[in-house]
């Protein structure tokens, strides 16, 4: 699992063997996803989301040992449906309405 910090954009995490006998207070844990592209590298997925349009995924490739840094060496936009059908997009965007995201 992933460890780390609640505060956006520390780039701080950790990956920590669960269970943890007890959490840190100030942190969050979280399932590791398979994001990994090729033997040395992971790409990273973003999704945003304007009103009820997501309107590109953004993509991130960085090194390996560099995952939970700041440091990107390439990024790409891509258009949704090469990513997302129309039904998992509508989803998503669903959930995060659900969730009062904007």
């Amino acid at each position: 699992m992933l460890k780390k910090n609640n505060l956006n954009a520390m780039h701080d995490g950790v990956i920590i063997k669960c269970p943890v006998e007890k959490k840190e207070e100030g942190f969050i844990y979280q399932r590791i996803l398979n994001n990994i592209y090729d033997d040395k590298s992971v790409w990273h997925f973003r999704t945003p989301i304007i009103k009820d349009i997501i309107p590109f995924v953004y993509l991130k490739l960085k090194k390996t040992e560099e995952r939970f840094t700041e440091i990107v060496y390439k990024a790409f936009l891509e258009e949704t449906g090469k990513y997302f059908s129309d039904d998992e997009a509508e989803k998503i965007i669903l959930v995060c309405s659900e969730l009062g995201l904007d």
